[in-house]
């Protein structure tokens, strides 16, 4: 029988736990990775006990335009139609939670993204949601964990300020997987540019480069890249915080021989190739 004891009783674990909550998502914000006030930055971390939903939001502000192609084709939903039940509302504008429908094909649209969250139930289901405005109506949208994930594992955020080369240099973190194969003669670096730079290393110095139509070459991995990006030769690009074996230093992208693989990206460009399915 429910009495007054048992009221205060459950009242008493429900603030326990919430206490327990705001502590964790509180670390969750101490620890967070350093994107000063941009894009990345944690807005907040709420709990929803009525729902049972934990939601962290992460700033990201990017207007993008969702190109004509991006939707699936007509036999490819007929084949897949609980899977697009899931997902087709990466096309639909829809009020908190998915409920209602606000603009059903958004295809062609310009998306104003504004945030990013991660809404978590029964502590361990999840997803993510783009929260955006669409010709004037503000909803949300649903993302891909792959597209929307990195701001979470600390993806592009800063982890340096270099002063060379006569400039200061925003360093960020690339993706785990980001790397490359050298297929020419490459310097390496001690800092970013080349004015008052070191170099430390040479790239197939003292043995032939592999043919640009092979594919073989050495296997370098990225750290870290410059959020600003210079000219050189005529050429625009970043430069690469690389290691391989012992060698660590700085390479600049637009002399690398190679197509860098996904985790490279910034995350505005994701997320532009995300809506555009790859497309400008």
């Amino acid at each position: 029988m429910w009495t007054p004891a048992l009221e205060r009783l459950e009242g008493e674990k429900m603030k326990k736990s919430l206490l327990i909550l705001v502590f964790v998502l509180s670390l969750y914000s101490i620890n967070a990775q350093n994107y000063g006030n941009g894009n990345g930055f944690v807005i907040s971390s709420d709990y929803i006990p009525e729902l049972d939903y934990k939601i962290i939001r992460w700033k990201h502000v990017q207007n993008v335009k969702m190109a004509e192609n991006c939707d699936f084709p007509d036999d490819y939903k007929s084949m897949w139609d609980d899977f697009l039940y899931l997902y087709n509302s990466d096309y639909t504008l829809v009020e908190e939670w998915g409920e209602v429908p606000l603009i059903k094909d958004c295809t062609g649209k310009t998306i104003k993204i504004m945030e990013i969250l991660k809404v978590t139930r029964d502590n361990d289901n999840y997803f993510y949601l783009f929260h955006v405005e669409v010709e004037g109506q503000t909803g949300y949208m649903r993302a891909f964990k792959e597209e929307a994930d990195f701001y979470e594992n600390g993806f592009w955020s800063i982890v340096d300020r270099i002063e060379s080369s006569g400039k200061k240099w925003t360093i960020r973190n690339v993706r785990e997987s980001s790397h490359f194969k050298v297929k020419e003669r490459l310097f390496v670096r001690d800092k970013p540019g080349t004015n008052g730079t070191k170099k430390i290393y040479l790239f197939y110095k003292d043995e032939k480069a592999p043919d640009n139509n092979s594919f073989d070459g050495k296997y370098i991995k990225v750290k870290n890249v410059t959020e600003e990006k210079e000219v050189i030769d005529g050429i625009e690009g970043r430069w690469l915080n690389i290691e391989y074996e012992n060698i660590e230093g700085w390479v600049f992208e637009g002399y690398v021989d190679c197509e860098v693989f996904w985790g490279y990206f910034e995350p505005k460009a994701i997320i532009n190739l995300f809506f555009t399915d790859g497309q400008p």
